[in-house]
């Protein structure tokens, strides 16, 4: 009985730790399925217009984001109206971040750059709770970043290249889920295991005493 319990316990506290685990990763296919989708398109924007709170309708806000419409459709997984960190013209804002409204358990994003390496940060309440890095391009047809397994409230950009401009289209959000709290009899089962795995211990203290 002592082992079986002991056992539970070790499991159950594997699966915690392994839910625990942050992920950013690059996702062929992006989220199956989102609670929002931003792609742009419910707003006008036009080339360097600066991009705030015009989406905060579907929860989210940026900063250092300026319009960028459709130049382009030869770019993988952007195409239509996209946002990036840069002004024609002008230059590149080095300061990007995605703000949302509410904590989110998953995102995901397309993103180009000029070659180079990108570092994505998603943090809560201004604490950094994941940090991953990626070698970016134009043509790099696997760029949907993803995030998960994680709660944040806002994700940060910034690019390593000769131009350190990027473009971001087809956002995803996906609410956090509360997690659930254990039940009376899980608390029991785990107290139970614990004093049992302590039983054990005093009693082999005390059979090498006698000794």
């Amino acid at each position: 009985m002592k082992h079986t319990v002991f056992i539970a316990i070790v499991s159950a506290l594997i699966g915690f730790c392994t839910a625990s685990q942050a992920n950013i990763s690059v996702d062929p296919a992006g989220l199956t399925s989102a609670d929002q989708t931003v792609d742009f398109e419910s707003v006008p924007l036009t080339q360097n217009d600066s991009v705030t709170n015009q989406f905060s309708s579907f929860g989210v806000a940026f900063t250092g984001a300026y319009g960028n419409p459709d130049l382009s459709s030869l770019l993988p997984n952007i195409s239509g109206n996209r946002i990036g960190n840069f002004q024609s013209g002008i230059g590149e804002s080095l300061l990007f971040t995605l703000d949302f409204a509410s904590d989110l358990g998953q995102a995901a994003f397309a993103l180009v750059t000029a070659e180079g390496t990108t570092t994505f940060q998603a943090l809560l309440d201004g604490v950094v709770v994941e940090t991953a890095s990626f070698v970016t391009s134009f043509t790099d047809s696997s760029n949907l970043f993803s995030f998960s397994n994680i709660v944040f409230d806002q994700i940060a950009i910034r690019v390593e290249s000769f131009d350190r401009a990027f473009l971001l289209d087809n956002l995803q959000m996906v609410a956090a889920v509360a997690a659930p709290v254990p039940e009376p009899e899980t608390w029991a089962l785990m107290l139970a295991g614990l004093w049992s795995v302590g039983e054990i211990a005093r009693r082999r203290r005390a059979l090498r005493k006698q000794r």
